[in-house]
């Protein structure tokens, strides 16, 4: 009698869902969080053109929610310093992690300066937030090809082997 042949058990390891839900939940909450911590960059006597201008949002606005931005950055730290986490079990995810959440704040800055009430013209949005967006989509970009092959590799692993 011959034993019966079991397929091997696949083990994929730490799932990359939660990690990926982080990394893009980290976009948003960082530049709302840098959005908020930076603050109006508005002079007190300066005039923008409407269709230039930012959200006008109330000052509680703003606070919740740069508080709640806040709350999601914690959550996300608690996601990825879990034990099953990609990004504790594989250090090549912080090359994904790290810039996007610096592509929310180079945004944040761009969207400050762009939208700040200034007196005579804002030369800002020439040497700042032209090359904070440029940055912020490269760093985008390249954080996406990351992703993708690390993905891959992960994928391949999980796989059964054939023997």
């Amino acid at each position: 009698m011959h034993p019966t042949a079991t397929s091997p058990t696949r083990h994929t390891g730490p799932h990359p869902v939660p990690t990926l839900l982080a990394v893009t939940a980290a976009l948003p909450a960082t530049a709302v969080a840098t959005w908020w911590a930076i603050g109006n960059l508005s002079h007190p006597q300066g005039w923008i053109d409407p269709a230039a201008a930012g959200p006008q949002l109330s000052a509680a606005t703003e606070r919740t929610a740069g508080l709640l931005s806040l709350l999601v950055l914690l959550l996300i730290g608690v996601v990825i310093n879990r034990p099953g986490s990609l990004l504790r079990r594989d250090r090549r995810w912080w090359a994904v992690l790290l810039p996007v959440t610096a592509a929310g704040a180079l945004l944040a800055v761009a969207q400050r300066v762009a939208t700040a009430a200034t007196v005579g013209a804002n030369l800002g949005i020439a040497f700042i937030a032209l090359p904070c967006v440029l940055l912020a989509a490269a760093a985008l970009v390249w954080s996406l090809l990351r992703a993708r092959r690390l993905l891959k590799e992960h994928r391949r692993r999980a796989r059964p082997q054939e023997h």
